[in-house]
């Protein structure tokens, strides 16, 4: 069955008048003026329960900065695999040594098993992420590095609201990173946020943020242009009526111009060092876009776990799909629903020809990419999951017509 033109895969998440607010600040001048930054910093410390709260120009910077502190005589990284390459980078560029642990399957997360496997006398801290907005096994991880002593850094870029036995994720290491980019669930145009519990490991990292300079007007104009494209393109209207068909004829046509404007992660590539683009600190107007923003994360995420809720119901007996958990509690946010499928080119072909948008996930095994070799480690649940992996989407916009229709395409697929 053909469906109606689809609702896009992917939309920016923000608040009401986000570009209206952004117009009015760089019109006024008022862009870096305020000192909602420190209130951002408040608003994390106080809500979270922690005693030091740092806010940075991207998560990844965040990172960079969270494992330059750490690493001294000790310099390995024990870190999942399955992540972008620019984290990868921000720890070889902070010092760090990284070091691949395998993956817990089904969860696209790294496993407390592989984190055995990997830890050494060599070993400064452990990295984990919350990934598509799932808790990994946060709690075993947690007493296993407090037994071992070692520290323990939570990536929860994609796991913003996301909570463990009423805790959010981010509070049980050394350090927890969110982000506030444009595919995030709360969105600062760029920008991220670490929490901190030791006085030292803060001071050493704000210190070493406080060479970086603000953004220039140029870059902030850029970043909005950005952004304001990337919503117009994937605005209903046009999506539909353009924009869809233009990307499906690029997927079956394999056109690579056209697939690249769609696909993150297409050129791994190490750096040693830490690009000077990176080196920025967070403007005021953007903490007051995501001051805006945050009350409303836990009436999204309710919504996206219901949508969450039908695929998994929809695919109980299908066999061929691995799904990722449905907790009970809050431990899931889903920020998408990834599935693994054994040919996923196949189903995502099926999935465009009935009209409905969907995409693979381009997160590579970095334990396997040529341009990180030298740290190369065989991790089978890791490369499956990387070959496999479907993203469907889960948005609160979406609305359960698009879900359902989504998942029916999906079982046909499979004959069911």
């Amino acid at each position: 069955m053909k469906y109606p033109a689809p609702e896009p895969r992917f939309r920016i998440y923000k608040g009401p008048g986000f570009y209206r607010d952004i117009l009015r600040e760089l019109l006024r001048g008022t862009w870096k003026e305020g000192d909602d930054v420190a209130t951002l910093e408040g608003v994390g410390r106080e809500q979270y329960g922690v005693p030091h709260c740092l806010v940075t120009a991207q998560a990844r910077v965040a990172i960079h900065l969270a494992i330059r502190a750490l690493v001294g005589e000790r310099r390995e990284i024990v870190m999942s695999p399955y992540t972008i390459f620019e984290v990868v980078n921000m720890v070889i560029s902070a010092g760090g040594t990284p070091v691949f642990a395998d993956l817990e399957p089904g969860t696209c997360n790294v496993s407390l098993a592989g984190i055995r496997e990997a830890v050494s006398p060599a070993t400064a801290a452990v990295m984990v992420t919350h990934l598509h907005g799932l808790a990994c096994d946060i709690e075993a991880i947690r007493d296993y590095c407090a037994e071992r002593r070692l520290p323990l850094v939570e990536d929860a870029a994609q796991a913003l609201g996301c909570e463990v036995g009423g805790r959010p994720v981010g509070t049980f290491g050394d350090v927890g990173i969110f982000s506030f980019g444009l595919a995030k669930n709360v969105n600062g145009l760029l920008g991220g946020m670490a929490l901190v519990r030791s006085r030292a490991l803060y001071d050493a990292m704000r210190t070493a943020q406080e060479a970086y300079p603000v953004p220039s007007l140029v870059e902030t104009c850029a970043k909005a242009a950005m952004g304001l494209i990337t919503d117009l393109t994937l605005s209903p209207l046009l999506y539909k009526a353009f924009f869809f068909w233009m990307f499906r004829f690029g997927y079956f046509h394999d056109i690579d111009m056209l697939n690249r404007r769609v696909t993150v992660e297409d050129n791994p590539r190490r750096v040693d060092g830490f690009p000077a683009a990176y080196r920025r600190t967070m403007l005021p107007f953007q903490a007051r876009l995501i001051l805006k923003q945050l009350p409303g994360v836990d009436a999204a995420s309710t919504l996206r776990r219901s949508n969450a809720r039908h695929y998994h119901d929809a695919f109980a007996n299908i066999h061929e799909i691995v799904m990722p958990p449905y907790p009970r509690d809050r431990s899931h946010v889903y920020l998408h629903f990834p599935i693994l499928v054994p040919d996923r080119h196949a189903l995502v072909r099926h999935l465009m020809r009935q009209n409905r948008d969907c995409a693979v996930q381009h997160l590579k095994n970095c334990a396997d990419l040529p341009c990180f070799t030298e740290f190369r480690r065989d991790c089978p649940i890791a490369r499956r999951t990387a070959q496999e992996t479907v993203l469907l989407p889960t948005y609160p916009a979406y609305g359960m017509t698009e879900v359902e229709r989504t998942a029916r395409a999906v079982r046909e697929f499979f004959g069911r």
